[in-house]
């Protein structure tokens, strides 16, 4: 398993989407709601 980018918690993940929209990253804000980021307590849980 490799991750490249992961978050501590899904609100950190949904701030970073809404946080590349506001500063107009447009690219950045559809790879974020296109891809699959994972959050850190999830890969703990299953590693």
């Amino acid at each position: 398993m490799f991750a490249d980018t992961m978050y501590e918690t899904e609100e950190d993940y949904n701030n970073a989407n809404v946080e590349a929209k506001n500063n107009g990253f447009q690219n950045l804000a559809k790879d974020l709601e296109m891809e699959y980021y994972t959050t850190i307590p999830f890969l703990e849980h299953i590693l």
